[in-house]
């Protein structure tokens, strides 16, 4: 796996993204090309902006009740 805080490996990502298309085989599973960069945008927006607010307790204790 290629280091993301390289400007080369940054670069490599880059052209992949650009290079998916509706009609791209997905390789990730049954994902379509849609849904995986709006999941990755979601981690993005987790990491760098306050968009996804981290969960109280009592939502962590429910999702963890409903999860099991």
């Amino acid at each position: 796996m290629l280091d993301v805080f390289e400007k080369s490996a940054v670069n490599k990502y880059t052209e992949r993204i650009k290079g998916l298309t509706n009609s791209t085989r997905p390789l990730w599973k049954k994902m379509s090309v849609g849904q995986m960069l709006s999941h990755l945008n979601v981690v993005y927006e987790m990491v760098y902006t306050a968009k996804h607010p981290k969960p109280g307790a009592f939502k962590r204790w429910f999702v963890t009740l409903v999860a099991k």
